[in-house]
């Protein structure tokens, strides 16, 4: 298993690529993340149901064995989160304000990407989507 060092390198190389795609380039991207989580449903029931053994003989309190468990359900509700993102505008780029000086010099605030974040849950499966859609 890699550390969190590793990934984040990992993340910040592919930031680039990430900052040049168009909004319709990550509005199908995100749309084929949400068909694969509900492609995958079985496995990902499957791999839960390892981790809510885990939790329980861990003796994990039942508040975050909740917050743990996938049914079909929940599932479709992370895809459909992606899916409501990309159907959001795109922020990035966008210009907030400017202005020009008097020498015609243009000062533009323009929206970016956030960049590379590291996020540390303990027990909801769909807090790593929520990341993800915090990136696009």
């Amino acid at each position: 298993m890699e550390n969190l060092e590793e990934m984040g390198k990992k993340v910040k190389q592919t930031t680039k690529t990430l900052n040049n795609m168009s909004s319709q380039e990550k509005n199908k991207v995100l749309l084929e993340v949400a068909k694969a989580i509900e492609e995958a449903q079985s496995e990902l029931l499957e791999a839960n149901q390892k981790d809510i053994k885990q939790a329980l003989k861990n003796e994990m309190k039942e508040s975050l064995i909740d917050r743990l468990r996938l049914d079909e359900n929940r599932i479709l509700e992370m895809a459909e989160g992606i899916r409501k993102i990309a159907d959001l505008d795109d922020p990035i780029g966008e210009t907030i304000e400017g202005k020009t000086l008097a020498n015609g010099l243009e000062i533009l605030k323009k929206r970016v990407p956030l960049g590379v974040i590291a996020i540390i849950y303990e027990s909801r499966p769909n807090v790593t989507l929520d990341a993800f859609r915090v990136m696009f």
